[in-house]
């Protein structure tokens, strides 16, 4: 079982059931299958309907792709889609190019091939992984409220049960971390990893605010240019493309 899978007693028996529904929608050999990129932009919109089918059938394989759920389920949402994204509004590479999501643990995560040659190694990584964020979001969408970021606190009842409530009551007042900010955290570190020749970094981000895109744009611009290629800023949300290209 992954060490990040939380979910009710009930649901955690269920978590073979779940496991195998994943893996018939996302198979590895699919995963690391060579496609076009108009191929790879139409699978994803496949698979991501017919997880979002099954989840809506389903309210404990919902909590199962949770991200940090499943290995899989990570991988779908913090490189898949966002690699389709970035795909969508990038315009340098070829219609030819072949891309191939990495299934081992490289230092990239996806190869971009003409021919048979690679031109380019992608890194992908998103602002909106991390445990924390899950936990917060899941309280406010109970709660009602839609906004980018609040405090919570988690407290233990009862032995292993945790309990997440809102730090703060008025939440307009509520400390916010900006996008800007987990975009420069991504960033850095990335940047203290060695990778191929020829790397691209995607960033995958949600909910860019109009005021967050130049700030997100300096960030890019005065990133270390020894480290990749170049940088891409996508948001899954917002139409939001942004690049820093270096050499």
């Amino acid at each position: 079982m992954e060490k990040h899978f939380k979910i009710d007693k009930e649901n955690r028996s269920k978590y073979p059931e779940y496991s195998r529904l994943l893996q018939e929608i996302l198979p590895d050999r699919e995963i690391g299958k060579k496609r076009t990129i108009e191929e790879y932009k139409k699978w994803v919109i496949e698979k991501n309907r017919k997880l979002n089918e099954t989840a809506a059938r389903n309210d404990g394989f919902k909590l199962f792709m949770r991200p940090y759920g499943h290995k899989t389920a990570k991988k779908f949402y913090e490189e898949i889609k966002p690699f389709a994204a970035f795909l969508e509004m990038q315009d340098f590479l070829r219609d030819n190019n072949l891309v191939q999501l990495s299934l081992k643990n490289t230092n990239y995560d996806v190869r971009i091939f003409d021919e048979n040659s690679v031109i380019f190694y992608i890194e992908i990584t998103v602002t909106y992984k991390d445990e924390q964020e899950n936990n917060e979001s899941d309280v406010l969408n109970k709660q009602g409220y839609v906004v980018p970021r609040v405090n919570i606190k988690k407290t233990r009842v009862g032995g292993k049960k945790r309990v997440y409530e809102l730090v703060y009551d008025d939440l307009k007042t509520s400390p916010v971390i900006a996008e800007v900010n987990k975009v420069k955290k991504a960033i850095e570190k990335k940047i203290s990893k060695n990778y191929p020749d020829k790397t691209l970094l995607v960033i995958g981000g949600v909910g860019c605010k109009c005021e967050d895109i130049a700030r997100i744009q300096v960030v890019l611009d005065s990133a270390d240019n020894s480290i990749f290629t170049g940088i891409f800023f996508v948001d899954l949300l917002n139409n939001v493309f942004l690049t820093k290209i270096y050499h």
